[in-house]
């Protein structure tokens, strides 16, 4: 193979990896699951690194995001908010749409249930 042609390929090898940037914000979420699963008592950095990701302007919120943080607000109780969260993943993934639905509709009777708050 002449010199030439080797280094273009080389060059180009290079610079297909020097220009590796996610599609999604992903934030600090790896690290925060590996330590909410070695402890779960860091549950609550969790869920914050979670609700950071979703408020980040800096990119498109990962799928499966908005869901795990529904879930993790449903298992405190906060079911009114866990729905938002479930229908907001339902959107912005329509493909999740038969498991958000079976979320949704696992929720409905318990948000039906909570008294509304007094005006």
């Amino acid at each position: 193979m002449p010199k030439r042609l080797t280094l273009l390929l080389l060059l180009l090898g290079v610079s297909a990896c020097a220009g590796n940037q996610t599609k999604y914000n992903w934030g600090n979420y790896s690290s925060a699951l590996v330590a909410m699963d070695a402890d779960p008592s860091t549950a609550g950095a969790y869920e914050a690194e979670l609700a950071k990701i979703i408020n980040s302007p800096d990119g498109k919120v990962p799928p499966g995001i908005y869901a795990e943080y529904g879930y993790m607000l449903q298992s405190q109780g906060n079911t009114a908010d866990a729905l938002g969260m479930y229908q907001r993943e339902k959107a912005a993934w329509p493909e999740s749409a038969f498991f958000m639905n079976k979320m949704i509709s696992s929720l409905q009777p318990q948000t039906a249930a909570q008294p509304k708050p007094a005006s």
